[in-house]
């Protein structure tokens, strides 16, 4: 997992996002995509453009067993002594090929797969040539350089197990003996095919295992190996094609894309999630409570201007709305007498889609806007759902988008549905527009009112009524933890004359979620109304608001993924 988040963060391969799209990048005349720049000072269109074999990379799944033998590789030969099956290069490091695996009398022939259909000559004589000390310095490095360009073009996949042990001999040799970069000096298109074959052989191997503290090292060397010497390397041989003497290095890089990709939501998560626990346990009572609003609601803020600069409709939902209408902030809202608040541990925010927009493209365009400003790239872990975290906080926070679709005609939003020919459609009832059928009005949401961040310079786009919509998504969930109910106008009263008798002149009153002046000035003169009052039948003043979510959720940290909103 750590090793994905290294290859998303280090520039290591040609798509330096996993939200970039190759083929609208290479086909772009200026190299952008959705206003963002595709290619860095390393990687190009003419590096990073037609070299790919769709079928080497379609092939090169993790690998399963071949043959012990076959091709350059006998019984014979190998099992004379397990010395001589090691300088002939019989064995691999992982134990999949070894001489107690393959020479016994019961493994004549290993289990797996048949033999490759190409002959390991070329790469049997390297391993000797590697063992014997010749793949080091010239003139030995070029012959060498040809017996492994030989070798690989036949190899019927970039995970073919004979070509990934000589590439993992090679690799370790030169590094054992700190001459990588001096190999890579000489020959890099060489040293860098080597060294992705290799990294590769070890992503496979180790995937969900423990692994040798000098792994991910090794694994993180070889990418940083490719990205540093990639500049040096003649295009016409990162393809794969042998007639061009191809290296098959853009083949790799592809691969090992989508070796990581999906463990990018999880390594992210775990991140976050050791970062917070790291600074709850510091020893300082007050040093989550105190830094995470800052974090979170600069992240937020991040957030609201890429969406305001791609034009997008939103609003806060879930714990993030119940956190803005109490506080003007989030997650953490401070109670007087030192206690504090905490509403929400994440924030939650509903996009709002227009006719033809989809999830992926909108989220795909969101997150790219966020990674110009030091994000990590956001993930997609549902198909109207995309995750982004602030990692670049002192308290990082974990930003979930909702994509919800609008239909004009209808004055309804929706999460999804489906239309026959006639036009009639059936709609998603399901999280979180149950209460609704799915189709939620419009004017539960529209015209947008405005909801404070932090300070009354920091707005964020809010519903129209927003207590309706807490009481009712995902089947009243806040109502059975919550007050969420317009509350009567002599208990407003009541409560207003209450808190300006208990008030002293510019402190707070205490009482745990009362109006407090500095916390929740929603609709004192100082402030503007975070929430203009909507129509009389709804009674959902700002003043009301405040009010009735005084006490909505307990006054405790909640541990982090542990809040319980209602997710599918």
């Amino acid at each position: 997992a750590h090793l994905a988040l290294f290859h998303l963060s280090s520039g290591t391969s040609c798509l330096l996002s996993p939200n970039l799209d190759r083929q609208a990048c290479c086909g772009s005349p200026n190299g952008m995509w959705q206003g963002i720049s595709c290619w860095d000072g390393v990687y190009s269109r003419a590096s990073c453009c037609g070299h790919i074999s769709e079928e080497m990379v379609r092939d090169s799944r993790p690998p399963a067993l071949l043959s012990c033998w076959g091709a350059g590789f006998t019984k014979e030969d190998c099992c004379h002594s397990p010395e001589t099956g090691m300088f002939l290069g019989c064995w691999d490091g992982s134990g999949l090929y070894s001489y107690e695996a393959c020479c016994s009398h019961s493994s004549s022939s290993s289990p797996a797969n048949p033999s490759t259909p190409w002959s390991t000559g070329n790469l049997t004589a390297l391993t000797r040539a590697v063992l014997s000390g010749q793949c080091v310095q010239r003139p030995g490095l070029g012959l060498c350089a040809k017996l492994w360009l030989a070798g690989i073009s036949g190899a019927v996949s970039l995970t073919t197990p004979q070509v990934q042990r000589v590439a993992e001999l090679l690799a370790t040799g030169w590094s054992q003996k700190k001459v990588m970069n001096h190999i890579a000096d000489l020959h890099p298109s060489f040293a860098v095919s080597v060294g992705l074959h290799a990294a590769l052989a070890m992503v496979d191997r180790f995937a969900g295992q423990q692994q040798p503290l000098d792994v991910f090292q090794r694994i993180a060397d070889l990418l940083q190996l490719y990205r540093s010497y990639l500049v040096f390397i003649d295009p016409s041989v990162l393809g794969s094609d042998p007639q061009a003497g191809g290296m098959r290095i853009a083949d790799l890089d592809e691969v090992l894309r989508l070796r990581f990709r999906p463990h990018y939501h999880t390594v992210l998560h775990d991140t976050l999630v050791e970062r917070i626990t790291d600074l709850q346990e510091s020893g300082v009572s007050q040093a989550f409570e105190s830094k995470a609003s800052p974090s979170y609601a600069g992240a937020f803020h991040e957030l609201l201007k890429a969406l305001h600069e791609l034009k997008l409709d939103y609003v806060p939902a879930q714990g993030t709305l119940i956190a803005l209408l109490r506080y003007g902030t989030f997650p953490v809202g401070r109670l007087g007498d030192d206690k504090w608040d905490v509403v929400d541990n994440d924030a939650e925010v509903m996009i709002l889609l227009e006719p033809g927009q989809t999830p992926e493209q909108v989220g795909r365009r969101i997150s790219l806007a966020l990674e110009a400003r030091g994000w990590p790239p956001c993930t997609n872990p549902h198909f109207n759902k995309f995750v982004c975290f602030s990692l670049h906080w002192q308290v990082p926070c974990k930003i979930e988008m909702y994509f919800f679709k609008k239909d004009h005609k209808e004055k309804i939003i929706f999460w999804d549905r489906t239309c026959s020919e006639q036009g009639d459609c059936t709609y998603s009832d399901g999280f979180p527009l149950q209460f609704w059928g799915g189709r939620m009005p419009m004017d539960v949401v529209y015209p947008f009112s405005r909801c404070r961040v932090g300070s009354a310079w920091r707005i964020a786009l809010c519903p129209h009524q927003p207590l309706r919509i807490l009481r009712f998504w995902n089947h009243g969930e806040y109502e059975r933890i919550s007050r969420v109910q317009p509350p009567l106008q002599s208990e407003l009263a009541a409560a207003k004359e209450e808190a300006s008798r208990a008030r002293p002149p510019g402190g707070r009153k205490d009482a745990s979620g009362n109006l407090q002046r500095g916390n929740l000035q929603l609709g004192t003169p100082e402030v503007p109304l975070a929430v203009p009052a909507v129509p009389p039948e709804e009674g959902e003043g700002a003043l009301q608001i405040a009010a009735t979510l005084s006490a909505a959720i307990p006054s405790t940290p909640v541990p982090v993924g542990q809040a319980g909103k209602g997710e599918e």
